[in-house]
Parts: C-alpha cells; structure tokens; sequence
C-alpha cells in the first residue's frame, strides 16, 4: 500500500493531480475540494488510497489522514464505490458530512449528484454510530461553532434518554426561535432544550 505521495504538484484537471517525485510522475484523483488547495509548480502531499479493482488500479489522494479515513468508511457503506465517495468529499466537506451523519440530515447528503434519498438514508444507517463515537474535540476546528454546540446538545439529550428524534425537533425548535441562542453556553442551551421537551 502507498501510504502518501509528495513532490511537485506539475498538472491537474477536473478530478486528478499529477505529483512528480524522484523522476516518477504519479496520476492521483482527488476531489474538487482538494484540487482547490493545489497549486500547480507547488509542493504538495497526498494521503493516498489505492483502489484494486478487475479492470482497473489507481490512487485516490486526500490533505489528511482523517479525509482518507472518512473516505474509507463512506466506501464501507452498500452500494457506495470509489467514484460515488469522492463525489461526496467534492461537493460537501468532511465536517459537513460528519454532522449531516451525526444530524440525520439526509437532504444534505442527498442534494449530491448521484445520490438520492434512499442512499441517505444508508449512509445515516451505517455510518451514525460510527461518527458517533468520534471525539467532537478531533474536528472542533473545522465543525461551525453553532453545528458544535447542536452536536454536543444532541448527545447531552441522548444521556438523558430522549430520542434523536424528538431532540433535533426540540434543538431546532430552540435555535431557530432567537438568534442569541447560537451565543449561548452548551449548558443554557441544554437547559432551554429540556424546557421545550417538557412543554
């Protein structure tokens, strides 16, 4: 396996960045989100996946170990390849796909090309408890703030034995009746959740 490629960044396209290292140029696809991070005649580093199929072997290339990671479970997933995981990772990032997980929210994830409704839905399935147990501090950076404090609630509300569901009602409910309540600490916020579940 090749664990990450680096060298000079000398040609890219739509889906692929070709990398030159040690006289050896490699062809890498990527997803658009990335392309926009390299800069052709740069350096550059690539965490890399290598895809063994019948017909066919090629690099896919992510900026962290965490992307390549994330990339891997959505391949996990029925139903879902290569081609369909990278599709994801071009059209929404890491931190939206994790709290659309998180969040069940399969209109995100399905506002993808090729990716409807009931293939959501499946990835919500497969993957919520996976993204579950991640550490919210792992991806603290790259979660917006708002999403973070909905995410920590959420899990606060499960403790306390109520169901996703009628918690992201009640979360929803709250943040969407005052804009100062994305100012609030998670604790107030958790407090003013518990007062619409027992209205």
């Amino acid at each position: 396996m090749i664990y990450s490629v680096s060298g000079k960044l000398i040609a890219k396209d739509d889906v692929c960045a070709v990398l030159e290292n040690a006289g050896m140029a490699f062809e890498i696809f990527v997803s658009r989100l990335t392309l926009e991070h390299l800069q052709t005649g740069e350096f550059a580093r690539l965490f890399t996946k290598m895809i063994v199929r019948e017909d066919d072997i090629f690099l896919v290339g992510f900026l962290s170990i965490e992307d390549r990671k994330l990339f891997e479970s959505l391949m996990s997933v029925s139903g879902i390849g290569p081609k369909q995981a990278l599709r994801i990772l071009s059209e929404l990032s890491a931190s939206d796909i994790r709290n659309a997980i998180i969040m069940e929210n399969g209109t995100l994830l399905s506002g993808v090309k090729g990716i409807g409704p009931k293939t959501a839905s499946r990835i919500i399935l497969e993957l919520k408890d996976k993204m579950k147990k991640l550490s919210i501090s792992d991806h603290s950076a790259a979660i917006h703030p708002q999403e973070k404090k909905k995410i920590e609630t959420l899990l606060a509300m499960r403790v306390l034995g109520y169901s996703d569901n009628e918690a992201k009602k009640a979360i929803d409910s709250v943040f969407s009746a005052s804009e100062e309540v994305k100012n609030k600490e998670v604790e107030e916020i958790i407090r003013l959740v518990l007062m619409q579940l027992r209205r």
